[in-house]
């Protein structure tokens, strides 16, 4: 299907295709209204008369919709156009995992972890609103211009307890990434978009992804009944401590995985941290006569070193390290003190994904065998920093929020109708919390909108010249209906200003009446000369003005000195519709209609 022209919605309008997936097209458009650049995904022609294919598909918008998280793309838009079915969302330009894997895999391990704990926040966030993907892959992945995470197509995302994972004979979700419990069409659950997120980290790290065949049913098996390849084997310089989280994602059992999305990403987090710190392992390969000299190395120093063992003093015994990291620092102490060690806090480190106070990291590593005169040294969670709620109340909307985000929180928009008839609609009557509370990075701040006075009876004003946020505004004041909005090319009007009204001025009509709009494409205005020839009333010598009322405003132009009788013919400038008054001496002698 050719869409590029076609205008949605009376204000999207279709630019090119940039994408395709198995159900549908992915178009950049131009929201006309907004001047701003959006994707429109629309349903193929071929499944618009299957209402299974529909439901799916607006299943997607409502999911979306559910969800506001700066890693999870926005919707701003859902409909029908004719017999197409369309989503608009914003416009994001970047690349996908995909392609970024197929340029560049294996990906540096601290580069794939910065990028899956972006999908995880997203995931974490998804899944608390009750919502599993089930379709996370890297074709699913955008990273924009500044390399920021957004996941998207939530086409057959669940609510949390949905059991039915077939569509059509076919399993859902990429037979690649796919879950055991969904290959066997069992109950998905969030361990699910876990599951996928190892495998899709596995690819990232290996270039592979985790099992080949010949077709999807026997690939969809071997997630089920097979072991992965060990990773190391792909690629020998995965740390062990990246390759265990991989491993535990991808259990078979969906219980034996990380219980959260945060939980994975803490564990990638103190990954991230041994690796920067050069203290990450990679798993080697020893010959067997490497391991057999080894056992033998041990067995003699076991033979010398057993008899002296009887003379040492206990407390010079090598004591294994507690396990204190993911705890408290509280409870660390006490595990430590029990087994007879002392600690020190070596470094504080301001993050996100750990509480405050929680032991991030601990050196000598747990369970490695040390005197108990070591000292051992504690990385600790530090408290974010706070940022204070700004004054908004009486702003517009949009400044508003620029004010709530450059703050470093994030505005959550409702409206509702104003009691005082001074207040502007699309102004902010209240906010939650109020101006001067401390809140952490990205925490809500709940700005109330103003719809405008409760609806009664209104007259109708003359909108023709208004900008249409202007109209827009106007109808949520007095309650009106935004009805059809069409479009036409005008020399008299600049883009986006009013040029008709199905509802003449003047006319009172009930709350909730519908207004049609024509609005101007442009060109926009072009100036117009007008001749106005008239005799002068009189005879004596009188001043005389001339005075335009026009879409641009009030303008005076022409004033000079003439004798009465004289017959004049002056040419005047004015810009659009509108009036122009002629001035004796400064009383009113005639009225001219422009054009």
């Amino acid at each position: 299907m050719n869409l590029i022209g076609k205008v949605f919605s009376k204000r999207y309008e279709v630019k090119r295709r940039i994408g395709a997936g198995g159900m549908s097209i992915v178009y950049q458009a131009v929201d006309i209204l907004l001047d701003r650049s959006v994707a429109v995904k629309i349903l193929r022609d071929q499944y618009c008369d299957d209402e299974q294919n529909i439901r799916f598909f607006q299943n997607e918008a409502r999911s979306i919709a559910a969800l506001s998280h700066p890693n999870i793309v926005k919707i701003f838009d859902i409909g029908k156009e004719d017999q197409h079915y369309f989503i608009v969302m914003e416009y994001l330009e970047g690349k996908t995992l995909k392609e970024i894997i197929q340029e560049g895999a294996p990906m540096d391990p601290v580069e794939a972890i910065n990028l899956v704990r972006g999908i995880l926040r997203a995931l974490e966030h998804s899944h608390k609103k009750g919502i599993i993907h089930r379709d996370i892959k890297p074709h699913n992945i955008m990273l924009d211009k500044d390399h920021k995470v957004k996941v998207t197509d939530f086409g057959i995302a669940r609510n949390a307890g949905a059991s039915t994972v077939t569509y059509s004979g076919q399993m859902v979700g990429s037979v690649y990434y796919i879950s055991p419990e969904q290959a066997k069409g069992e109950r998905t659950s969030s361990a699910t978009d876990i599951y996928s997120t190892g495998a899709m980290l596995y690819e990232m790290l290996t270039g592979k992804v985790p099992f080949t065949g010949d077709n999807p049913v026997s690939i969809a098996l071997s997630h089920v009944e097979k072991e992965a390849k060990p990773m190391s084997e792909l690629n020998k310089k995965i740390p062990e401590c990246l390759e265990e989280i991989v491993e535990t994602a991808m259990r078979k059992n969906p219980k034996e995985r990380y219980p959260s999305a945060m939980e994975m990403a803490r564990a990638l987090s103190k990954a991230k941290m041994l690796i920067e710190s050069g203290k990450a392992k990679t798993r080697g390969k020893r010959s067997l006569r490497s391991r057999k000299m080894t056992l033998v190395s041990i067995a003699v120093i076991i033979a010398v070193l057993l008899p002296i063992s009887y003379i040492l003093v206990d407390k010079y015994s090598p004591v294994a390290v507690p396990d204190v990291v993911g705890i408290p620092i509280s409870e660390a102490e006490s595990l430590l003190a029990e087994a007879g060690f002392s600690y020190e806090v070596d470094r504080t480190v301001v993050t996100t994904d750990f509480d405050v106070d929680i032991v991030m990291n601990q050196d000598p590593r747990a369970q490695q065998e040390v005197r108990t005169s070591r000292t051992i040294l504690l990385t600790i969670s530090e408290e974010p920093a706070r940022f204070d709620v700004p004054h908004v109340i009486g702003l517009e909307e949009r400044r508003a929020m620029i004010a709530i985000e450059n703050a470093r929180l994030k505005p959550v928009v409702v409206h509702d109708y104003s009691t005082d008839e001074n207040t502007i609609p699309g102004s902010v009557i209240s906010q939650e919390p109020l101006a001067g509370v401390s809140l952490y990075e990205d925490s809500e701040v709940v700005l109330t909108v103003s719809m405008g006075l409760q609806p009664g009876l209104v007259k109708i004003q003359d909108l023709k010249g208004k900008t249409f946020a202007e109209a827009e505004a106007y109808f949520q004041l007095h309650g009106l209906k935004l009805g059809e909005i069409s479009y036409q090319n005008s020399p008299l009007y600049f883009l986006g200003i009013v040029m008709q009204q199905s509802v003449s001025a003047d006319t009172e009509v009930e709350a909730g009446s519908v207004v049609d709009l024509v609005i101007s494409r442009g060109p926009g205005i072009q100036v117009q000369e007008k001749e106005i020839s008239f005799k002068l009333p009189g005879m004596k010598e009188s001043l005389v003005h001339v005075v335009v009322s026009d879409i641009s405003g009030t303008h005076e132009e022409y004033r000079a000195t003439h004798m009465g009788g004289e017959p004049l013919r002056i040419s005047i400038n004015h810009w659009g519709e509108g009036n122009a008054n002629v001035y004796q001496d400064n009383v009113l002698i005639m009225t001219v209609n422009l054009p």
